[in-house]
């Protein structure tokens, strides 16, 4: 008795499993739904946004030092005081000192110290936005590849089941030339060609698998049964595709300006800032002088760091390393994009026209085919001829298959290079990435 092959019961019981889950999720999917998906629960896409959230409260606490504020303040405990009034030696007793007010203060001109820190607080917030979308790009492409990957498996084990079929027929007709000259040879061949076409079905089933188990796991859904090949996107030109678009690039040149502000402000931290400043207060044995002290003030204040040793000068000097830096990368960022922009297009185009000519090679297999097929009937034919010719065109339609989702990805590439990807699936933002070649 043969043994089953030992993947056999494990795919088997994968395909059972992916059966019935396609049966209870008889609905469709398109790809722009399932990039949605994953973007509505990635933690990454949390992440970003907390980011953001937190650039936010930095620029609130930043714009504060702009407005008024208000202090309440307040003393009190053991106090003695010795002084001298007219020559008159007064006080020296133990007192209770106690004084409580308001203090109100307002910056009035401090060089652009606050506005250059405020600039730089915002900029910050801005580049966090452009980080969150550009995670938002990494992980619609990583979907996109997900729902690519499925749909391309099941064409491809479809593809094997046909061959399946086909080795099978070319079998029967073996048999039947058998029993009619009496040489079981070609059986015999046929049942190893059935043999191989069987192993390829196991793989193409865990091919399969694989690539469901990796969508529910950017969707936390299972892949319904009906997922189509979507259309490539219409990207006519290289020029279409805007490096200075990309949200890394548009965070970087933030960062950038961010950097500028921030040296600005640092160097006029050390300028004098002034502020005008009132308070009312009321107390009793204030510091040990006996009696009612009451106080109303209303102040025009300096503070000037005349003297630091060098230390504001250091801080500069940081913040001049920064902007370096970030001119830097403005500069790498640029070029890796223009590169990856330039050689994806080109990848591109090489696919499209390999998915011309494979079309045009399936065609002609497939008249081929036909033709072995009619010259076997007729006994011209030898089977290991028609069989080659099957596997040809299984090959070549499966080549088709891969060279479609290569062809997809890579224009989905381009629009995530460009900024575009994203806004590319969300229809609420005029996104044309649909079901339909």
């Amino acid at each position: 008795m043969k043994l089953p092959h030992p993947r056999a019961t494990k795919i088997g019981a994968i395909t059972l499993v992916s059966c019935a889950a396609m049966t209870v999720s008889s609905w469709g999917l398109s790809i722009g739904e399932a990039v949605n998906k994953a973007l509505s629960r990635d933690p990454a896409i949390k992440q970003a946004v907390a980011s953001i959230y937190r650039a936010e409260g930095y620029s609130r606490e930043v714009k504060a030092d702009f407005m008024p504020q208000v202090n309440i303040e307040g003393q009190a405990g053991w106090a003695k005081r010795d002084r001298s009034i007219d020559g008159v030696a007064t006080g020296g007793d133990d007192l209770f000192s106690r004084r409580i007010g308001v203090r109100v203060r307002q910056l009035l001109f401090d060089f652009g110290y606050q506005k250059n820190r405020l600039r730089d607080a915002r900029k910050r917030e801005e580049a966090q936005a452009y980080l969150e979308k550009a995670v938002r790009d990494a992980i619609a492409l990583e979907t996109a590849a997900a729902y690519l990957d499925v749909v391309a498996a099941r064409k491809e084990l479809a593809l094997a089941h046909r061959n399946l079929s086909l080795h099978k027929e070319i079998g029967e007709l073996a048999k039947g030339r058998t029993n009619s000259v009496g040489d079981d040879s070609d059986v015999e061949l046929s049942a190893a060609r059935i043999e191989l076409a069987e192993t390829l079905v196991l793989e193409r089933e865990l091919s399969l698998a694989q690539a469901e188990a990796a969508f529910a796991r950017f969707t936390g859904m299972e892949a319904p049964a009906n997922m189509s090949m979507p259309r490539i996107p219409n990207i006519t030109s290289k020029s279409q595709i805007d490096p200075r678009a990309n949200w890394r690039y548009s965070a970087v040149t933030t960062q950038y300006a961010a950097a500028i502000h921030r040296k600005k402000a640092k160097q006029r931290n050390n300028y004098p800032k002034f502020f005008l400043e009132g308070g009312a207060f009321v107390g009793e044995d204030v510091l040990g002088i006996e009696g009612r002290d009451d106080e109303y003030n209303a102040l025009l204040v300096m503070n000037w760091s005349v003297w630091d040793s060098g230390r504001n000068k250091g801080v500069v000097q940081q913040a001049q390393g920064d902007i370096d830096e970030q001119a830097a990368l403005i500069e790498e960022t640029l070029v890796k994009l223009e590169q990856d922009i330039r050689s994806t297009w080109e990848d591109l185009a090489t696919h499209r026209q390999r998915i011309n000519v494979l079309n045009v090679y399936s065609d002609k297999l497939s008249r081929t085919g036909d033709l072995y097929q009619n010259q076997f009937d007729n006994g011209k034919r030898p089977l290991l001829s028609l069989l080659d010719i099957r596997n040809e065109k299984i090959s070549a339609d499966t080549r088709i298959v891969d060279e479609e989702k290569q062809a997809r990805m890579l224009a989905y590439e381009l629009l995530a290079l460009g900024g575009k990807l994203s806004t590319y699936f969300d229809p609420a933002q005029g996104g044309k990435g649909g079901v339909g070649k």
